[in-house]
């Protein structure tokens, strides 16, 4: 009875954790068709009621930057986990945040334009803003796509990259708001000189932090942080439906979900490692107790479904965060 109540209670969890890392996703989704209402139809008169500009605000505005900075602030742990280039840290640390300062300009000015549509009609420096926003979230798009697939398997797509390509669209569909509305005043030169040259400036200075943080980037694969009971226990269910394999290194059945929750505790240790210390020691007095209720394969099939909800979320807050799944394309090469 306990394990059962153990079960549900990991299963509307998992659900709840997925709910609240998609909800980003859908609001800007949400977004979009606001904008193509009012980018259609001729723009006469009043743009958006409050409540509208409110969900603009979030989508457009608070929800990207948010997205934008997590991207930034976490980093791989050692070289194998992106790539064999510098090149492919250009978004995190202070490679990523360089740009920061840009961005928050332009958003701070997209946020005005919701409220205020005198500024929204006639801003020419507000347009060419959020255009520059429109560009970092394209480039973000191609990243997620292009450079994350590096020494990776086609299983390990970034599915994340809807986050900076809803933002471009919705930025887009903006600009054609604006530009609908037809009375853009010419742009000031020296504001003109300034934003661009900020902008360059910044990306030029991106690369040298990139080439830094690599140099500083160890190449050996962090240590083992633990066992993962309940994850082990369920891999040993029938091989067609945990899709498991014997590591012959650690002597056990392993699956790719057991990599994803290891990948996870690996970045869980290394980027918050007191919060993961509350959390190994919880779990080690309750996971031990939990597997070996699990004596049966049809018992590890069960748990193995019932934990697929937490690996997607596990999985996204890891795609979030540039963090690489470990490769499973050679299952006898993995560490």
């Amino acid at each position: 009875m306990e394990l059962l109540i153990m079960e549900i209670y990991y299963f509307f969890y998992g659900i709840f954790i997925i709910l609240t890392i998609l909800s980003p996703i859908l609001l800007q989704i949400g977004c979009f068709p606001i904008l193509i209402r009012y980018g259609i139809r001729y723009i006469k008169g009043k743009v958006f009621s409050l409540s509208q500009s409110i969900l603009l605000l979030f989508g457009l505005v608070i929800i990207p930057a948010l997205m934008f900075f997590l991207a930034s602030v976490f980093t791989a742990r050692y070289r194998w986990e992106k790539g064999d280039h510098w090149f492919y840290y250009i978004h995190d640390q202070w490679a990523g945040l360089v740009l920061m300062p840009v961005y928050l300009i332009a958003s701070i000015s997209l946020a005005r334009s919701l409220f205020d549509e005198e500024y929204m009609a006639t801003s020419r420096a507000n347009y060419i803003m959020v255009a520059t926003l429109a560009a970092i979230a394209a480039w973000y798009t191609y990243a997620t796509l292009a450079l994350n697939l590096t020494k990776t398997d086609m299983t390990d797509i970034p599915i994340l990259a809807i986050v900076p390509a809803a933002a471009c669209l919705n930025y887009l569909a903006f600009l054609f708001i604006v530009k609908k509305m037809g009375r853009l005043q010419s742009i000031n030169p020296l504001f003109a000189f300034i934003w661009f040259s900020t902008l360059i400036a910044s990306l030029i200075a991106k690369y040298p932090l990139a080439k830094s943080i690599y140099q500083n980037i160890s190449e050996e694969i962090p240590r083992d942080y633990g066992d993962c009971f309940v994850v082990s226990a369920a891999a040993k269910g029938h091989p067609c439906i945990v899709q498991s394999w014997m590591n012959s290194t650690i002597g056990k059945p392993v699956n790719r979900q057991w990599y994803i929750f290891k990948r996870f505790e690996a970045m869980l240790a290394l980027n918050f490692p007191q919060i993961h210390r509350i959390l190994r020691r919880i779990y080690n007095r309750l996971g031990p107790f939990i597997a070996k209720q699990i004596r049966y394969p049809w018992q590890a099939d069960i748990v193995y479904l019932l934990l697929k909800p937490m690996e997607w979320a596990v999985f996204i807050v890891l795609k979030l965060t540039n963090s690489r799944i470990m490769r499973i394309s050679h299952p006898t090469s993995v560490q």
